[in-house]
């Protein structure tokens, strides 16, 4: 399961992939339903707060940024809220401020389209199962569409907690997986 690269020690790639490369199927087929491509952004922001804040939302609303997973964000705040245009579900950084991690997801950018009616993400379709200054694992229910998001951040090659921290976080992926099927990361 650990290989060690002559710098650090880690755990292969292979292992931590295994489950999560075999592809997902769904045979469920709902006609009047309609999806259209939507644009996710993933971004270590190192620091989001004030007006980082204000500036950060203006930027992925005018890009049409769909879902954002954010980390370092380095906020005490912690659940699921309204920032905007979005819904923001937060983990809160350590007792240092350190680390913390967001999943934004646009309110008013459709997921679906359903018998011409838009369909857009609402709060109570938001929950968080999982979350730690590190990661932040989010349920997403709304129509016919359940789907988990997971924002994380590794410790760096060489932190002590490396091979813990991913043994956490697989472990807890993998039950993600298995229960839930739909995983964006």
């Amino acid at each position: 399961d650990e290989c060690y690269d002559g710098k650090q020690k880690c755990l292969t790639p292979e292992k931590i992939a295994e489950w999560i490369d075999i592809p997902p199927v769904n045979d469920d087929f709902e006609p009047n339903i309609q999806t259209e491509p939507l644009s996710f952004l993933q971004y270590n922001c190192q620091t989001i707060k004030g007006d980082n804040t204000i500036a950060a939302a203006k930027k992925f609303k005018f890009h049409k940024i769909f879902m954002i997973c954010l980390q370092e964000t380095r906020r005490k705040d912690k659940g699921v809220g309204k920032r905007g245009s979005y819904i923001v579900a937060s983990a809160p950084s350590d007792h240092k401020g350190d680390y913390g991690c967001e999943i934004w997801i646009s309110s008013s950018i459709p997921l679906f389209v359903e018998n011409g009616v838009k369909h857009c993400i609402k709060v109570d379709d938001v929950s968080i199962f999982h979350s730690s200054p590190r990661y932040l694992f989010i349920r997403v229910v709304t129509g016919p569409f359940s789907f988990v998001v997971v924002s994380a951040h590794a410790p760096h090659s060489r932190n002590s907690d490396l091979i813990e921290w991913h043994r956490d976080f697989s472990s807890k992926l993998k039950c993600c997986v298995e229960k839930y099927n739909t995983v964006l990361i």
